[in-house]
């Protein structure tokens, strides 16, 4: 079960001054701006529901799911997973988690994604005969057999989004953002 409650992250930037002499201002005296990213969020996801998080464009949803999966650090609030804290980011919880951001890839860019399959099963002590079964079925399951063996490089994004979601789903995480 996930629970949120009162979740909020601040953060601080910098507001850049106009023109040439506001680059010099800068440069000495930078102005600092409080951001509220997500404020004073609650919700409960029980055991088996399925969440789509919706919003515009700087509505929070990625960083919210960076709170979820311990990336980024609560400023207030709780957020607990099965009874772990995601920022204490312990090896049993990130074992059940599985992560897809649009905008990070963990593919290695060179390589093909079996090299980067392989590494993830040996994080995840996943035996070989569990890991070759889960590969194949996902594999098979997005069409993606022979992708595997291709430089990420090569690949248009369709593909890598499909290579991208068989390393995530490859350890059988309980939950995926």
């Amino acid at each position: 079960m996930i629970e949120v409650k009162h979740a909020t992250l601040q953060y601080t930037t910098f507001t850049r001054a106009q023109g040439v002499n506001g680059v010099i201002r800068d440069f000495f005296k930078r102005r600092k701006q409080q951001v509220t990213a997500v404020a004073d969020v609650s919700f409960t996801i029980r055991e088996g529901e399925m969440v789509g998080l919706i919003g515009r464009n700087g509505a929070g949803k990625t960083i919210l799911v960076k709170l979820l999966t311990g990336i980024l650090p609560l400023a207030q609030g709780t957020i607990v997973i099965d009874q772990a804290l995601p920022n204490e980011r312990r090896p049993h919880f990130l074992k059940q988690i599985g992560v897809l951001l649009g905008q990070r890839s963990q593919l290695i860019w060179d390589l093909p994604p079996i090299d980067t399959y392989d590494m993830l099963a040996a994080l995840y002590e996943l035996g070989a005969e569990q890991y070759h079964a889960r590969l194949n079925w996902l594999s098979e399951q997005l069409a993606a057999t022979d992708l595997i063996y291709l430089p990420v490089r090569k690949l248009s994004l369709g593909q890598m989004v499909k290579c991208e979601l068989i390393a995530v789903l490859l350890h059988e995480p309980k939950y995926l953002f």
